[in-house]
């Protein structure tokens, strides 16, 4: 790839592996796991992966910007990784992304993506770390299923994975679970990625761990 072009939109964020500053890049759309990349090359490479740079020019401006010499097989060694990650704009990945949607289109239900990575695969295990947000001190105690609160209307739960908010979604859905059944319940998730739309729609059933939703 000659003028590589990073994509607009994967996840970038900052971490430290081994007492080392590192960039971690995600693909949205689950293509690839991910890469990452020193936070110095980040810093004097990637960001010059705008689809007009060559690897010439991007040799040439990291050598007149801080004096350091780079070879092109540094730079085309990083374009290869970020290009085998579907992190780059390319025919390569475009194609990618059309089989994932059209397998997404001919499954019948919708995956548990993160399955055996954020939460349990396991059913039983599933129960076991859900309850534990519950019970743990740091919970609000087992639900109380015969409370009956008449009074709920809604709820706002956080969004994020339950090793960081699990003992704040418990508070939240300890409230759903006290609450008067009722007969249809909407809920609302916030993408990770801006989809093309202002709402992202499915007829298909979700496939979970516990079971199909």
């Amino acid at each position: 790839m000659d003028y590589p072009k990073i994509r607009r939109d994967i996840n970038a964020f900052p971490m430290t592996v081994k007492g080392n500053a590192m960039i971690c890049f995600q693909d949205s759309h689950g293509l690839s796991e991910g890469v990452l990349i020193p936070h110095e090359l980040y810093a004097r490479i990637v960001s010059l992966f705008d689809g007009k740079n060559s690897i010439r020019d991007i040799q040439y401006d990291v050598m007149r910007k801080y004096g350091d010499l780079i070879y092109t097989e540094q730079i085309e060694a990083v374009v290869q990784q970020m290009e085998e990650a579907f992190l780059l704009e390319s025919s390569r990945f475009h194609e990618a992304l059309e089989r994932l949607k059209e397998d997404f289109t001919k499954a019948s239900l919708r995956p548990a993506f993160f399955s055996g990575k954020s939460y349990a695969s396991d059913s039983s295990q599933l129960k076991a770390q859900l309850e534990s947000y519950f019970s743990d001190l740091k919970g609000p105690g087992m639900p109380d299923r015969n409370k009956g609160d008449a009074g709920l209307k809604g709820i706002i739960a956080p969004h994020i994975d339950f090793q960081r908010g699990g003992h704040c979604y418990a508070f939240a859905y300890k409230a759903v679970a006290e609450a008067v059944e009722a007969d249809l319940y909407v809920v609302f998730g916030v993408a990770h990625a801006a989809p093309d739309g202002r709402f992202s729609l499915t007829s298909k059933d979700f496939e979970t761990p516990l079971g199909i939703a």
